[in-house]
């Protein structure tokens, strides 16, 4: 699930002329692992490449049916407090 998450950010990410800050992705209420878990899998995943420097954002909702799913991603804030935001095309989204 994190190489695919890998492969979506930086997909739909590929201009991105900043590094990815942040990852945001929903996870429903049959999604089996716990935030520790997601979050350790990402970053070994993650290790070592052009997304090494993301954050995962975990955003519980049991109100959303399928398992996960990308929400955006963004780069880091600038001096301004804006940033770059980048939505996931919903066929790589969907997890």
């Amino acid at each position: 699930m994190c190489k695919h998450i890998y492969y979506a950010v930086v997909t739909s990410a590929g201009n991105f002329t900043s590094p990815i800050a942040y990852v945001n992705v929903r996870v429903g209420r049959k999604f089996p692992f716990s935030d520790e878990e997601f979050l350790s899998a990402f970053k070994k995943a993650t290790w070592d490449t052009v997304i090494s420097t993301a954050d995962l954002n975990i955003i519980r909702d049991a109100n959303y049916e399928g398992l996960a799913r990308i929400e955006e991603i963004s780069d880091f804030f600038d001096e301004d407090g804006k940033c770059n935001v980048f939505t996931v095309p919903d066929e790589d989204a969907v997890l």
